[in-house]
């Protein structure tokens, strides 16, 4: 399989892998989100029905306060012939109940726990509740107002029944009865089985001491029944009046519960549903989100598949087509590139030089003055420059050829670049850049090639006065190191160089069956030029780039490439020159 194929073929499959693991994916995230929405549906639906049956219960017990707070009002301004009379109390008791489906019966207590009015009976049924809760609360305390008893079954006529009691005061304020009335649990019951007629609900009427009082579904053993130490009541309740949990429900199942406390009464009103209720919701959606993935990566496989097998048959044929056609368009782009470096130099160059002819031409400089020679200098040097700019691209060819030795000598750095500064000056003075050189000459030589080791020199200066923003800065030193080796530095002040583009301007750019290294675009387009006549002449060529220093290029000479400088050979001194835009 050729090269090429293969890699596209590992593209296919990542991609295939890539659209898999994305269906699956996005499969997951439906399934989730339908689970979610069911457990919010499930929240709002709870909550809602909630917040019905609390108002309906606050409703329902606010009517039998207002009606028990009434009769306690009468029977404790009554004179004792007046409570002696049954027949009246009966009148009393049974005509405030009507319109009260809730209320079973209305039963007046004296202070001794005796009935001595009954709703039922003009003659009171035999009855004394002083052993009663809600009796024994109201004799000890006067400030109590309604009393919601817990669930009992009646001594009268033995049906469960709440207690709903209001104190009777005496004129004098003294204790002087009970008004009691039965509320009828069965009237919830059969109200919330009114409401969820599909029994797909629990709801649970607690008092504030944690004891059940009503239930639906009804089951009597929940009558009573004390929920105190539950999660509810314990950590809930006291902090938060209403809220969401999971709790056992009555038949010991899990359950997603809301409850809310009452705003008015000390009742607790529950609404849960089963979580298996609840998850059976989505997971039909889960199903079906499940076999549309399933088929989606069927699908998806056996297109790969196909296509993959349409790339092996044209494969062959391809790969010769487009080889032809790289390298006829190779050789193009290799002379348009070459050309376009000699372009851009020969230009700066001949116009230059183009200039200088002109003005002796136009008489611009008397033949033989000191400016006649300055010209003539000028011109010499851009002729210079050309040279070493062919030189240099013609070298490197023969670089990365392999088919080029240097001439190895001892060099003196400081007359290198006392070589390389009159072409380099012209550069900076149009860029505005000014150049800080050695005020000294180097007490070191350095066994090189000297033509290219001017070279390397003037690429890294020429490379850093084009990457420096005018008014800038540009430095060279020549540094002896301990271990023996030496170090030709150049700095800038212009902005850092990015890694990513560091990397790819030190990397020669061959292209495919060519031995030339075409340089990229921009400031410090040699960079690959300048490392490999580093290496040619035994060196290494490090970058350091940063923010607020600009960008560092050190020469590291190994010390078997340097040697000491005898005082009679040592250059003069390197001006400082400073160039002016």
């Amino acid at each position: 399989m050729p090269a090429k194929t293969s890699f596209r073929s590992t593209q296919l499959l990542a991609t295939g892998v890539a659209l898999i693991i994305c269906t699956w994916l996005i499969a997951g995230l439906s399934i989730r989100n339908a689970h979610q929405a069911a457990y919010d549906y499930a929240e709002r639906d709870l909550r809602a029905l909630n917040r019905l049956i609390v108002e309906h219960a606050e409703r329902a017990i606010q009517s039998i306060d207002l009606m028990a707070a009434e009769i306690a009002d009468q029977v404790g301004a009554m004179s004792p012939a007046q409570r002696a009379d049954g027949a009246m109390l009966q009148r009393i008791t049974r005509h405030v109940l009507t319109g009260m489906p809730q209320a079973r019966a209305t039963i007046v207590l004296d202070e001794s726990g005796r009935s001595i009015g009954d709703s039922e009976s003009a003659v009171p049924r035999p009855f004394n509740g002083a052993d009663r809760e809600y009796f024994r609360v109201h004799a000890a305390r006067a400030d109590v107002g309604l009393f919601i008893g817990p669930p009992v079954k009646s001594r009268i006529n033995g049906l469960w029944a709440i207690s709903l009691s209001r104190r009777i005061n005496a004129p004098n304020g003294g204790f002087a009865g009970v008004v009691t009335v039965a509320l009828d649990p069965l009237y919830f019951s059969s109200l919330y089985s009114t409401i969820d007629p599909g029994h797909q609900h629990a709801i649970r009427f607690i008092g504030s001491d944690g004891t059940v009082r009503a239930s639906h579904p009804f089951h009597e053993s929940a009558m009573g029944q004390s929920m105190a130490n539950d999660v509810l009541f314990r950590e809930m309740l006291p902090h938060q009046s209403d809220g969401v949990l999971r709790m056992a429900g009555q038949d010991g199942g899990a359950q997603l519960t809301f409850y809310r406390a009452g705003s008015t009464y000390p009742i607790v009103l529950t609404t849960g549903r089963a979580i298996d209720a609840i998850d059976a919701d989505w997971r039909g959606s889960a199903l079906a989100d499940g076999a549309a993935a399933t088929a989606m990566t069927f699908m998806i496989v056996t297109s790969l598949l196909l296509i993959r097998s349409g790339w092996l048959r044209t494969a062959t044929l391809n790969e010769a087509m487009v080889a032809e056609r790289r390298r006829a368009d190779h050789s193009t782009t290799v002379k348009a590139r070459l050309l376009g470096v000699l372009d851009e130099e020969f230009r700066t160059s001949l116009s230059a030089a183009s200039i200088f002819v002109d003005l002796m031409q136009r008489g611009a400089a008397v033949p033989g003055s000191r400016r006649q020679a300055e010209y003539l200098r000028r011109v010499q040097m851009l002729h210079q420059r050309l040279l070493t700019k062919i030189e240099q691209l013609i070298d490197h060819v023969r670089i990365q050829a392999g088919e080029i030795k240097p001439a190895m000598v001892e060099v003196d750095p400081s007359r290198a670049l006392g070589a390389v500064l009159p072409m380099i000056e012209p550069d900076a003075s149009a860029q505005g850049v000014r150049l800080k050189l050695p005020d000294t000459g180097t007490s070191f030589l350095i066994y090189s090639d000297e033509r290219r080791l001017r070279e390397l020199i003037f690429d890294l200066l020429a490379n850093a006065i084009r990457a420096t923003p005018h008014d800038g800065r540009v430095r060279l030193r020549f540094a002896l190191l301990d271990d023996g080796g030496a170090t030709i530095v150049v700095q800038h002040s212009g902005p850092r160089i990015d890694e990513g583009e560091l990397a790819l301007r030190l990397e020669p750019r061959n292209e495919p069956d060519s031995a030339v290294v075409l340089p990229l675009p921009g400031p410090w387009r040699d960079l690959a030029y300048a490392r490999a006549t580093a290496e040619l002449l035994g060196a290494s060529l490090a970058i350091e780039s940063t923010d607020h220093r600009g960008t560092r290029v050190t020469i590291a000479f190994p010390p078997e490439r340097v040697g000491a400088l005898q005082v009679a050979d040592a250059a003069p001194a390197t001006p400082r020159a400073v160039a002016s835009a």
